[in-house]
């Protein structure tokens, strides 16, 4: 059944980047296929999900289907805008970094290593303060999660000559 646009506008914001996230950073294939093709849905039914035709483009079906792609490139291309490259940031942040898994762990740093040029002053000013408190936490997962992260942005922000 589908609702009104107009009934769904309040929802749209939330949903969208809720549904981005699962598509990118979940860990199960299924979950990320399944979320984009309701984005998808979505973006057809609704008609007013931001930049809805640019991001199914490039995040689909089978460009989700690796988990290493989805991180590093489908979260990049969906970052480029700034409606949702913040809420992407923040998820790695504060759900990913922390992840029991060490390849979860690792490809969120990695996944901010990526992110960092689209918003370094997020990165420096907001980011980096979060991380590295984390480096000094009793939790072993928070802390490798925050010293990898760390170790990624500082390299990025070099390599774009960011000074902090």
């Amino acid at each position: 059944r589908a609702y009104e646009p107009q009934l769904m506008q309040p929802f749209v914001s939330t949903l969208a980047k809720s549904l981005l996230t699962m598509a990118v950073f979940d860990k199960e294939i299924h979950c990320r296929r399944a979320a984009c093709a309701a984005f998808q849905e979505n973006v057809g039914r609704q008609g007013n999900f931001a930049h809805g035709i640019e991001i199914i483009t490039t995040a689909d079906y089978w460009s989700v289907g690796l988990l290493s792609n989805a991180y590093l490139k489908v979260s990049r291309s969906i970052a480029q805008f700034d409606e949702y490259k913040q809420h992407l940031i923040e998820h790695l942040v504060h759900h990913k970094l922390t992840y029991w898994e060490l390849r979860i762990r690792q490809l969120a740093a990695h996944a901010l290593y990526e992110l960092t040029e689209l918003d370094t002053s997020f990165m420096t000013e907001q980011v980096l303060p979060i991380l590295i408190n984390r480096c000094q936490s009793q939790s072993v997962y928070e802390r490798h999660g925050g010293l990898c992260a760390v170790a990624h942005i500082l390299r990025r922000l070099h390599e774009l000559r960011v000074v902090c």
